[in-house]
């Protein structure tokens, strides 16, 4: 690892990486917060209970404790099938991906100088890692 810093970052450091993890995380909590969300969850809940099961999310899907064993039961993969189709049907994934970027796009251009230091930053990071790969080759 101490190879790999030096190699993209001589004596300094590999950079800031903590306001691009906020700008991340705090996109994944607005948008989830976001009544498009909100809307495309309340009827992916809605098809998961016509096809017999009732959660109010994915995640509590994901998380039911029913389905910690080593191998899946006939009711897990009913409930995995019906999660696929029913995020199809309602375009959850789509719809919170496109608000997530969203809110994404908007505090890295409200970022200014302080993001754009950090993008030349990994610019630069990643032109060493191009001409030390290129020296291996």
């Amino acid at each position: 690892m101490g190879e790999a810093q030096r190699t993209l970052a001589g004596d300094g450091e590999l950079g800031d990486a903590e306001p691009i993890r906020r700008i991340n995380t705090d996109s994944v909590v607005r948008a989830k917060d976001d009544p498009r969300v909100r809307s495309v969850l309340a009827q992916w809940s809605a098809c998961m209970e016509k096809h017999g099961h009732r959660y109010r999310d994915p995640w509590q899907a994901m998380n039911d404790k029913a389905f910690g064993g080593p191998t899946a039961s006939p009711r897990e993969i009913a409930v995995a099938k019906a999660d696929v189709i029913c995020k199809r049907r309602t375009n959850v994934v789509g719809t919170w991906y496109a608000v997530d970027a969203a809110f994404q796009r908007q505090a890295l251009a409200a970022g200014g100088d302080r993001l754009e230091r950090i993008k030349e930053h990994k610019r630069e990071q990643l032109a060493a890692a191009d001409k030390a790969l290129a020296g291996t080759g």
